[in-house]
């Protein structure tokens, strides 16, 4: 049966009596743990004495953290003094002699314990606390030969028994004093992943910020007339500027009468007032260059008695290949000086927005 004993937690003053108290109340046939062994006596008279009680250290000292952290927090305890149905007691020898005992078989901090002295019912027991192994800690092995047993040799504890280390259990020793350093390293690793993120998203922020700062954008027209006019009956053209800082190449333009339809057009770049030839789609308009847009249609005849606004829609690609689309909206103004109803572009209105990246070979070669 399990020794009567909460044993979640490292042990304070009054756990260790609880333990002690645990011990002698236990039956006979109690079985020690991987975290706790019981001697009737505390000798360190002789080399063997000391041994042993050394041996039984390192093996707490090299249970692996997992394995440790099951019970008293990942503490362990050897009890002198008291065994199942037997609390004798023991004289308890002064730390710094305790050490001086062990300094021979035991490096010092491998592993890492502390000496107690628990008074229980008139009797005084001694229990030496072994501190829990912890990720990055070295392998505790015994410094100095003893008898058949050479400087070197490493010890664990399996089923409540303290062995000899067989090859898995030094693998997971390895491991152990691995762990903390393979952990560093997948904190580097994922800081530098996370820094790698936080940089390709700021380039990938400054080049979508460079590509709206420098995409084309077409505003009214400074050649001739401003707007678009109705030439009777089926008609409309007009001037637009790029005043972006990259070209564009037009792909697709319409005209968006409200409410009765849009209507598709054709267009050419123009760098003066001679006559604008071979209009059509795509074109390539240069940044601060002017570009005459027509539309014709025969329902455009019903403009002479429209007097709402129009939109003018351009869909176009910048050097990079990025593809964009304009709304350029159009008020009715005066007549022009022939008399023929025009529209007005409203800059403040204007609406561009980025649709993607380069448009397929395919469906670049498909355009009209």
């Amino acid at each position: 049966m399990a020794l009567l004993l909460a044993d979640q937690q490292r042990l304070d003053p009054a756990g260790l009596k609880g333990l002690v108290l645990a011990i002698a109340a236990a039956s006979p046939d109690e079985p020690e743990t991987d975290a706790l062994e019981w001697k009737g006596a505390l000798d360190l008279s002789g080399r063997r004495a000391r041994f042993q009680i050394a041996r039984t250290l390192l093996a707490f000292g090299n249970r692996t953290v997992h394995q440790a952290q099951r019970t008293f927090s990942g503490c362990a305890y050897l009890v002198a003094g008291v065994e199942p149905g037997n609390l004798c007691g023991v004289a308890v020898p002064d730390p710094a002699t305790l050490e001086n005992a062990l300094d021979a078989f035991i490096a010092h901090g491998h592993p890492s314990w502390r000496l107690h002295r628990v008074e229980v019912e008139g009797v005084t027991v001694a229990v030496i606390e072994v501190m829990p192994p912890t990720d990055g800690d070295r392998i505790c092995c015994l410094m100095t030969n003893h008898d058949s047993v050479p400087a070197g040799r490493i010890f664990v504890r399996r089923q409540g028994q303290t062995r000899e280390a067989g090859p898995e259990a030094i693998r997971a020793l390895e491991e152990r004093h691995a762990a903390r350093a393979i952990a560093y390293q997948q904190q580097t690793h994922a800081l530098a992943s996370q820094q790698l993120t936080l940089e390709q998203e700021r380039a990938a922020l400054e080049r979508k910020e460079r590509t709206e700062r420098d995409a084309p954008s077409f505003t009214s027209g400074r050649i001739g007339d401003e707007g678009f006019v109705h030439v009777p009956p089926n008609e409309v053209h007009g001037i637009v500027r790029n005043t972006g800082r990259s070209a564009a190449t037009v792909t697709d333009t319409r005209l968006r009468l409200d409410p009765s339809g849009s209507y598709p057009g054709a267009g050419v770049a123009v760098y003066g007032r001679g006559v604008a030839r071979d209009l059509g789609i795509p074109f390539r308009v240069g940044d601060g260059d002017h570009a005459l847009l027509r539309y014709t249609h025969p329902n455009l005849c019903e403009l002479a008695q429209n007097s709402g606004p129009m939109m003018v829609e351009l869909l176009f690609e910048d050097d990079e290949g990025q593809r964009w689309r304009q709304l350029l909206v159009l008020r009715r103004s005066a007549a022009d000086q022939e008399g023929h109803h025009r529209w007005t572009v409203r800059d403040n209105e204007s609406e561009r927005e980025r649709l993607g990246g380069r448009l397929p070979e395919a469906s670049r070669s498909a355009q009209p």
